[in-house]
C-alpha cells in the first residue's frame, strides 16, 4: 500500500499541472463570484480637486457601509447614468459636491447625508487645523487626534439587527468559496480514482497480483491517494481565501476542515461507483462531469437552496452528498452551529460514502 502510495506521489510530481489548473480554477471562479455580489452599491466619482484632496475625501466616504465610491474619468461616469448601469454620479468639488441623477431614488437622499457628512468633517478639521497652528500646537499629532475623534465620545451608540426565526442567512463570499470548491474538487477525486480502471484495463492489476501487494492494499492505497489529493486541493484553496485574501470564515475555519474529511470520502466513494458501472473511460468521461454539474445544481453550489421553492428539487437535493457538505460548512461558518448539529450532515456524508464504496468495489471486481 506504502509502494502504491509512493508511485503516485512521484506520478503527481512528475506532472502536476491538472492539479494546479484546478486549484487556480477553484480560487478564480470562488473569488470572481463572490466579488461580483458584493453588499455595497458602488456609485461612480468624477473630481475637479487635486489628487490628495479627492483621496481625503474618498477615503472619509468609503467608510460607508452602504455604498463604495469609485473614482473615474468624467465621460465614463456619466456614461454609466446615461446607460443605466448605475443610478446616480458624483461630482466632487471645492467646498461642494453635485450629483447626476436619472431619476429620484431610495439612495439619493443617503448619498447625499454621506458626501454632507464628509465635507462638514473635512471642513472641521481644517478649522480646527487652522485655528491650532496660531497657538503653535503641534500639527502633526493634532492631525492624528482628529482622526481618532470616536475614541473620545461622551456617548457610546450600540447598534443591533434582529431577524426573524429560521430565516436564511447568506455570505456571497463563503458561498464562492464553498460551492466551486466542492465542485471542482470532484473532477480531481474522479479522474484520479478512474485510473484503477485504466490499470485495470492494461493489465497492471494482474502483474501486481503476483506481487507481494494484496488486493485490498491495491484498492487502499489508490482510494487512500485520491482521497488525500483531493482534501489537500480543498484544504489549500480554504488556506488562500482565509491568510491570503482574509475572507471571513467566522471564526470556524479548523471546523470547515474536518467537515471536508466526510465529504472528500463520499466523494470518492461516488467515483469508485461510477468507475465500477461505466464499461471503459470513454463512458466515465461522459458520465462524470453529468453527475458532477447534476451535484452542484441540485446541492447548493451555484446558488444557496433557500432561494429554491421546487420541492422535487429539494428533495432530490437530499440523496446528493454535495448538499450536506453546503449544509454543514455554513451551518458551521455562518450559523455558528456547534458539532452536534453538525452531526448530521457529517454522519448523512459518511454514510452515502461507506453504501456507495461497498457497492463501487463490488461491481468493479465483477468486470472482466
Amino acid at each position: 500500500m506504502v509502494s502504491i502510495l509512493m508511485v503516485k506521489c512521484k506520478m503527481l510530481m512528475r506532472n502536476p499541472w491538472m492539479f494546479i489548473v484546478l486549484t487556480v480554477a477553484m480560487i478564480g471562479f470562488a473569488f470572481l463570484v463572490g466579488a461580483n455580489f458584493s453588499g455595497k452599491v458602488k456609485v461612480p466619482v468624477f473630481t475637479q480637486l487635486s489628487d490628495s484632496d479627492t483621496n481625503e475625501l474618498i477615503e472619509q466616504l468609503n467608510t460607508s457601509n452602504a455604498f463604495e465610491y469609485i473614482v473615474m474619468d468624467e465621460d465614463e461616469a456619466l456614461e454609466q447614468v446615461v446607460s443605466n448601469e448605475t443610478a446616480l454620479a458624483v461630482q466632487l468639488a471645492d467646498e461642494e459636491a453635485k450629483m447626476v441623477l436619472t431619476s429620484e431614488g431610495g439612495n439619493t437622499s443617503l448619498v447625499y447625508y454621506e458626501l454632507l457628512t464628509a465635507y462638514q468633517t473635512l471642513e472641521r478639521n481644517a478649522t480646527i487645523l487652522e485655528a491650532a497652528e496660531s497657538f503653535g500646537i503641534d500639527r502633526v499629532s493634532l492631525e492624528e487626534r482628529l482622526n481618532n475623534l470616536q475614541d473620545y465620545n461622551i456617548f457610546t451608540i450600540e447598534t443591533q439587527g434582529f431577524q426573524a426565526k429560521d430565516s436564511p442567512m447568506y455570505d456571497s463570499r463563503l458561498q464562492g468559496v464553498f460551492g466551486f470548491s466542492l465542485f471542482f474538487v470532484i473532477y480531481t477525486i474522479a479522474f484520479n480514482v478512474v485510473s484503477i480502471l485504466t490499470e485495470k484495463k492494461e493489465g497492471v492489476w494482474d502483474r501486481m497480483i503476483l506481487s507481494p501487494v494484496r488486493k485490498w492494499e491495491m484498492y487502499v492505497g489508490n482510494l487512500l491517494y485520491s482521497f488525500m489529493l483531493g482534501y489537500l486541493q480543498v484544504l489549500l484553496v480554504f488556506c488562500v481565501f482565509k491568510f491570503g485574501l482574509d475572507f471571513n470564515f467566522y471564526g470556524s475555519f479548523l471546523k470547515t476542515v474536518v467537515i471536508l474529511i466526510p465529504y472528500v470520502f463520499s466523494i470518492v466513494a461516488i467515483s469508485i461507483l461510477v468507475a465500477g458501472i461505466v464499461k471503459d473511460m470513454t463512458q466515465f468521461n461522459v458520465v462524470m462531469p453529468l453527475i458532477s454539474v447534476s451535484m452542484a445544481m441540485l446541492g447548493g453550489a451555484y446558488w444557496p437552496l433557500e432561494i429554491v421553492s421546487s420541492k422535487l428539487i429539494l428533495l432530490m437535493s437530499k440523496f446528493v452528498p454535495l448538499t450536506y457538505g453546503m449544509e454543514a460548512l455554513k451551518g458551521a461558518t455562518i450559523y455558528g452551529q456547534d458539532w452536534v448539529t453538525l452531526l448530521y450532515p457529517m454522519g448523512m456524508m459518511t454514510l452515502m460514502g461507506v453504501v456507495f464504496i461497498g457497492v463501487g468495489i463490488r461491481l468493479f471486481d465483477r468486470k472482466a
